[in-house]
């Protein structure tokens, strides 16, 4: 298997490595990686850095655990019921499919299925009816040991914090990609070639893109904000939203006990909720957006990379 060295993460934890005189090497084909400093020995699996304890990983993977978590600990958040597969439903008491997408679909025109472990935006489906929802259900347990199911919020803005030893580090709103008609060109001709390929504008509906956007029209191209579908991270500066966001991601990561995670926020006409955690602080999209991003993103991994060697052993007993 080739090593993934076309990674920004891999590129960067390279360069931290050289700059902090820190031996490295890979496994699994740059999956996993093990630094040295002559004493001390560290392990990042994925984007998982030995920062947070296991049980704080868990917390940030688990989407339904990490929202019942929040609300005890009254975070703002989006509900996230857990539909385990029926082989571990047996052995716990779940409510019933069917009876939670009635209740989350009331008064909302859509419900979200989600794998309960997944990243990146990948099975998040949104759906309408309730053959559409047992579909997708059956979908995501065919490849998952559990899915989650929440209700639909029409976002205002998206954003992530990225927090590092309870201090916010890096802060974007997540811009997701668009067209503007010229009220003669279809949606299809107004993607931009570097988009077309997208697995995202595959799955687009033909009436979407044989539509003729009017002059100025904004068409959004997905209903997801994932910087891995096509959105973009722009930096917030507006010192009065920062405020708000890092208060509230503050909270969420003392929640859960991590030290190093990256926290989705949506605002909605409820206000500011948590939407996910991720353990897992990724900013590979972000990283290569420009040469500043780059800048950024490696300075925060470098100051993870530091915070792992400053901290005393663990010492067995």
């Amino acid at each position: 298997m080739a090593d993934n060295h076309s990674s920004q993460f891999v590129r960067i934890l390279r360069e931290i490595a050289a700059e902090l005189s820190l031996d490295i090497r890979d496994f699994s084909s740059d999956w996993a990686f093990r630094l040295y400093d002559g004493k001390k020995q560290a392990f990042i699996v994925g984007y998982q850095f030995p920062l947070n304890t296991s049980t704080a990983r868990e917390l940030c993977q688990d989407k339904a655990l990490a929202s019942e978590v929040l609300t005890a600990a009254g975070v703002p958040n989006v509900l996230h019921v857990f539909l385990p597969a029926p082989e571990i439903a047996a052995y716990m008491e779940v409510p019933e499919p069917d009876d939670v997408f009635t209740e989350l679909r009331k008064d909302r025109p859509y419900v979200v299925v989600k794998d309960n472990y997944g990243t990146g935006g990948h099975r998040v489906l949104r759906v309408e009816t309730l053959s559409e929802f047992r579909e997708a259900l059956r979908g995501i347990l065919a490849r998952s040991n559990a899915a989650c199911v929440s209700p639909f919020y029409e976002i205002r803005e998206e954003y992530r914090v990225v927090m590092l030893k309870g201090r916010p580090m890096l802060v974007i709103r997540k811009e997701r990609p668009t067209v503007t008609g010229d009220g003669a060109h279809t949606v299809r001709e107004l993607i931009p070639e570097e988009l077309r390929e997208s697995g995202f504008v595959k799955k687009l509906p033909e009436e979407t893109l044989l539509m003729v956007p009017g002059e100025g029209e904004t068409v959004k191209l997905n209903w997801k904000h994932n910087l891995g579908q096509g959105a973009q991270g722009v930096i917030v500066r507006d010192k009065a939203v920062l405020r708000k966001l890092h208060a509230l991601a503050k909270r969420a990561a003392a929640a859960v006990n991590a030290a190093f995670l990256s926290v989705d926020i949506i605002d909605t006409d409820e206000g500011l909720l948590v939407l996910e955690l991720n353990g897992g602080v990724m900013m590979e999209h972000f990283a290569g957006q420009d040469e500043e991003c780059r800048r950024i993103a490696k300075r925060i991994y470098k100051k993870a990379v530091r915070m792992i060697f400053e901290e005393e052993p663990e010492v067995s007993k």
